[in-house]
C-alpha cells in the first residue's frame, strides 16, 4: 500500500508515513503498512490543526499558502522542518527519557496528543515567517515558546469545538502526555513547577546559565510563554486573543529581521496598536511584567 493520501478541505494533502519497526529514515519508498486506528486519530488531529489556523487566522497549511504536509510516524527524527516545496512532521509514540536526576520518566503517545503534534505544526508556521532556528538561546527560547503558546491556544479551541464545557484554560503543555511523577512538560502558567519536566525562567532578571555554562532554550521560553498567558488573563483569559496578535506578528515581513524576544514584543505591541487596540495595554503590561521590554540585554 503507498503511503496514504488524505484530503482536507481546503487543501493541502498530507502524506502520513509509518516507520514503524525501522531504525532509520530509508533511501527508497516506504514499505506498506496497515491503516490502523492511529493513523485515524492522526489524520483527524491534523484536519483540526489545519482548520484551526486557518478559520482563526486564515492561514493555509504550515506556510500560509497551502503547502503540503509530509507526516513521518515513529521516524527516527521527531519535531517539525521543511523546505520550499514541504512540510515535514516527525512525531513519536511512547518513550521514556533519563531525567536530570538521573531517574527515569515516561511519556505517553506524542503523535496522538492535541498539546505535541500543535507544538510541531507551530514550528513549521515560525520557519516560514522567521529565521530563529536555535542559532542562539535566546532564539531556540522564542522558537519555542511560540510552539507552546499555539499548542495550549490550538488544545482549548479544539475541547471548545467538540462541545466541552467553558472552562478556565489549562497551561500546562504536555499534561496527559508527562506521566506520574511528571504533571506536565511545561507549565506556562507557573514557570517554576517542580513537576514539570522543565521547569524555567518567569523573568528576565532571573535567567541564569545552567551547570554546564549554557542558558537551557527550553527553560528561557517560558519568560515569553508567562508574558503570552498574562496578556490572554488581562484580555478575559481569552487564549485566542493573543494568539491572532503573536500570528499577524509572526505574518509580518518584519518578523525576518526578530532573533530576540524584545524584538518579537515590539513587533507584537505594534501589530496590536495597528489591528487590536483594545489589546495594546494588555500586550506591552505582559512583556513588562516578564521584564521584557526594548533595549533588553541579549543572550547568546
Amino acid at each position: 500500500m503507498s503511503p496514504h493520501l488524505l484530503s482536507v478541505d481546503p487543501p493541502p494533502p498530507i502524506w502520513i508515513y509509518d516507520f514503524r519497526d525501522r531504525p532509520d529514515l530509508p533511501d527508497g519508498p516506504l514499505a506498506p503498512t496497515e491503516y490502523n486506528g492511529r493513523h485515524a486519530r492522526v489524520a483527524a488531529l491534523l484536519r483540526d490543526i489545519l482548520d484551526f489556523h486557518r478559520l482563526e487566522f486564515g492561514w493555509r497549511s504550515h506556510d500560509g499558502r497551502g503547502g503540503r504536509l509530509a507526516l513521518f510516524l515513529d521516524s527516527p527524527r521527531h519535531g517539525g522542518w521543511s523546505d520550499p516545496y514541504l512540510g515535514y512532521l516527525g512525531l513519536t509514540g511512547p518513550r521514556t527519557y533519563e531525567g536530570r536526576d538521573g531517574r527515569l520518566y515516561r511519556f505517553d503517545d506524542f503523535a496522538v496528543s492535541a498539546d505535541y503534534a500543535a507544538h510541531e505544526f507551530q514550528h513549521l508556521v515560525t520557519h516560514a515567517c522567521a529565521e530563529l532556528g536555535a542559532s542562539t538561546p535566546e532564539a531556540h527560547a522564542l522558537n519555542e515558546s511560540l510552539s507552546d503558546c499555539f499548542a495550549i491556544a490550538f488544545r482549548h479551541w479544539r475541547a471548545r469545538k467538540a462541545g466541552a464545557a467553558a472552562r478556565a484554560v489549562d497551561w500546562r503543555f504536555g499534561a496527559g502526555v508527562a506521566l506520574e511523577p511528571l504533571s506536565c512538560t511545561r507549565n506556562l502558567a507557573e514557570p517554576g513547577d517542580p513537576r514539570a519536566w522543565t521547569p524555567g525562567f518567569a523573568h528576565w532578571s532571573e535567567v541564569r546559565p545552567n551547570e554546564k555554562g549554557v542558558v537551557d532554550g527550553y527553560a528561557l521560553s517560558l519568560v515569553a510563554s508567562l508574558a503570552f498567558r498574562r496578556v490572554a488573563y488581562a484580555l478575559g483569559e481569552d487564549v485566542l486573543a493573543p494568539a491572532r496578535i503573536w500570528q499577524a506578528a509572526l505574518a509580518d515581513p518584519r518578523m525576518r529581521g526578530v532573533k530576540t524576544f524584545a524584538g518579537f514584543a515590539d513587533l507584537t505591541l505594534s501589530t496590536a496598536r495597528a489591528r487590536w487596540r483594545e489589546a495594546e495595554h494588555a500586550v506591552q503590561a505582559g512583556w513588562a511584567s516578564v521584564g521584557v521590554a526594548p533595549g533588553a540585554p541579549i543572550i547568546v
